[in-house]
């Protein structure tokens, strides 16, 4: 908690300068993922005008989410002249997908500096590689072992299965190591989901 408590406080410094990259919160737990965003971007985006929160749901229309960034970002907000903040756009995604189409969308318009797109996702994996690459990415731990097991857990997520599982301290010690070595690595999706079922199998070996 007390590194949490160090990132938010850097990332409110960098937000609170108007320059900042695209973020991605993802996190088996949206509450906590929504209460660390909210920590870093409301207290400087009190104007209505300048942030807008979209729900990628099933029954919301690709072209309907397309007009309404749109109208978003060519809308001339009322600040002051001072204020050099750019527009924030909140896409709560957590394990919903997104079209081809849409994701070429998205990805000219991460391309301005006048609008920065913050994603919140219950998984690192879930975004599109293409748009992954344009943000700086964070794993929000859940605050208490007890919310790991509900509502906006990843099932597919090896390593929340993992810290979960029954095993010895040792055992369980060695595990994460070599999973967060494998974790951590940067490589393409396809290579990832091309290794994806060998992870499985050895990680189930090593528990």
């Amino acid at each position: 908690m007390a590194k949490q408590e160090l990132l938010v406080s850097v990332l409110k410094s960098i937000v609170s300068q108007g320059k900042f990259p695209h973020f991605h919160f993802c996190g088996p737990h949206s509450d906590d993922v929504l209460d660390v965003v909210n920590e870093v971007i409301s207290d400087h985006y009190d104007n209505k005008s300048m942030i807008m929160q979209i729900h990628i749901l099933d029954n919301i229309s690709e072209s309907h989410l397309v007009q309404m960034i749109t109208a978003f970002c060519n809308l001339q907000p009322v600040v002051a002249d001072n204020d050099t903040k750019p527009k924030v756009i909140i896409i709560h995604q957590q394990n919903e997908s997104l079209n081809d189409n849409f994701v070429h969308f998205l990805e000219d318009r991460m391309s301005e500096k006048r609008v920065k797109f913050v994603f919140l996702t219950a998984s690192m994996h879930v975004v599109p590689a293409v748009l992954l690459n344009k943000m700086v990415s964070f794993t929000i731990h859940p605050k208490s072992n007890s919310k790991i097991k509900g509502t906006c857990v990843d099932s597919d997520d090896v390593f929340y299965k993992l810290i979960n599982s029954n095993t010895d301290n040792n055992t369980y010690a060695n595990t994460i190591i070599q999973w967060s070595q494998l974790h951590t690595l940067s490589i393409p999706s396809i290579i990832y989901d091309s290794w994806y079922e060998n992870i499985i199998k050895l990680s189930n070996k090593l528990t």
